[in-house]
């Protein structure tokens, strides 16, 4: 059956190659001032070895038909935006204890394996609403993450150049989480964890971790090899489609393409127009694909996105993950309508993140209230509906910065002096421990 369904999907991918997207309108793609020296280091990346392999893509496409179908939890999280300045051993660590935690924490209340998917090795890359901004009285390209141009507004032009920097600090932080996730840094220890992450601020909901692993640790259970390591996919938005085409490769035994720049993929509500590149591309590939949507987007096409994206209409092959702010409770419903009508298979999750921007103080923030009343309306409309809320997908980090705002927790300067993202505000670790423990119980 799984052999007819990767037939099935080949046939439609008829004239579909990993360049085919070349011909077609690409929003959010820089145009360089030189395409030989873009072609040069589209030619170099394509040489690179992979930073994941098809087997493990595969797994992951497992691994979300069952959270669609309910038996398994999906936790999306990581930076805004990946940065050069920031790459560290030091964050890198703290992001991956901050999964691990958020999982077992989920575990705990609901029973349900988590699968992890983190906003690392690859996501370099931002859209924005405009290409060019004012700074200082000077019009400049806008700030779209380190693989495309840079933070500083004298260096805006886009450089191909860094993409090749983005995928050694990709591979780099790629190494390491495969060495984290069979090492002590992926054991259930949450004594030397409350010292070396200071979590005593939180100190209500680690004691009630700490009874529970209490309860495991008589059974004999904390032993198990399943407890103390940790699976982490790699995600990223799919934005700069030079990169994303050299790292696709074929399988050699299925002749199927996949790209191997990360395990998951996701085209935003920026770039998942039909007619454009960024749906061609990604209609090609065997990775499990993301589509990033807002209340904007009209039933009708959301439909055409799943028949072009989703031709065999496989469960794990799309991951629906919705923006709407206060708007949710409107269309969210209507959504999951004509899902159902259509019989079409879809994994549902919430970002509660980028439908809730806010300023204060002339800086971006949004507010942790804004944030849960949006993921409890997810979870609510899903019960009423009777569907699977699939999973969460946060901006978060586990460094001590002030971004986000509230929370019960921690106490912040109206001043931001530990506001250091480059793009959206990102949930600290007290934020976001303190959301994973309201949302282990929505579930």
């Amino acid at each position: 059956m799984t052999r007819l369904i990767l037939i099935f999907a080949s046939y439609f991918a008829y004239g579909w190659s990993p360049s085919s997207w070349r011909h077609l309108k690409s929003s959010q793609i820089p145009n360089y001032k030189s395409e030989i020296v873009k072609n040069i280091v589209q030619e170099k990346l394509a040489q690179k070895t992979p930073l994941v392999i098809s087997e493990e893509i595969d797994a992951l496409t497992q691994e979300l038909e069952r959270v669609g179908n309910g038996d398994k939890f999906l936790l999306m999280g990581g930076d805004c935006a990946e940065t050069f300045r920031e790459h560290s051993t030091d964050n890198i660590i703290l992001n991956y204890q901050l999964f691990i935690l958020s999982t077992i924490m989920l575990m705990k209340n609901t029973g349900l394996n988590v699968v992890k998917i983190a906003r690392m090795a690859g996501q370099f890359s931002k859209p924005r609403s405009e290409n060019m901004e004012i700074i200082e009285g000077n019009v400049i390209h806008s700030y779209k993450g380190d693989m495309i141009n840079r933070e500083d507004p004298k260096k805006r032009d886009p450089d191909p150049r860094l993409m090749l920097k983005a995928y050694e600090q990709s591979a780099q932080t790629m190494n390491l989480l495969r060495a984290l996730s069979n090492s002590n840094f992926s054991n259930i220890n949450l004594d030397s964890w409350i010292t070396s992450l200071h979590l005593s601020n939180i100190q209500p909901v680690i004691e009630d971790l700490q009874n529970q692993f209490k309860i495991l640790k008589a059974c004999g259970i904390e032993r198990e090899k399943t407890l103390n390591s940790a699976v982490l996919y790699t995600g990223h938005e799919g934005l700069l489609l030079p990169y994303e085409e050299a790292f696709t490769r074929v399988d050699r035994y299925s002749g199927l393409h996949y790209d191997c720049s990360s395990h998951f993929q996701w085209i935003g509500e920026r770039t998942r127009d039909l007619d454009e590149a960024h749906v061609e591309f990604f209609r090609g590939v065997n990775n499990p694909i993301g589509i990033k949507i807002s209340d904007k987007i009209e039933p009708s096409e959301f439909l055409s996105l799943l028949d072009v994206l989703n031709p065999a209409n496989k469960m794990g092959r799309i991951t629906v993950i919705t923006r709407m702010g206060k708007k949710i409770e409107r269309a969210l419903p209507e959504l999951i309508d004509t899902v159902e009508e259509h019989g079409k298979k879809v994994v549902w999750v919430c970002d509660p993140m980028h439908g809730n921007g806010a300023v204060l103080n002339g800086r971006k923030t949004r507010y942790f209230n804004d944030i849960l009343q949006e993921v409890e309306s997810f979870f609510q409309i899903h019960k009423e509906k009777g569907t699977v809320p699939g999973g969460i997908h946060l901006e978060m980090t586990g460094k001590y910065v002030t971004e986000c705002t509230g929370g019960s927790f921690s106490t912040y300067k109206t001043d931001y002096d530990n506001f250091e993202t480059s793009c959206d505000p990102r949930l600290n670790m007290y934020q976001t421990i303190e959301l994973i423990e309201k949302v282990s119980k929505l579930i």
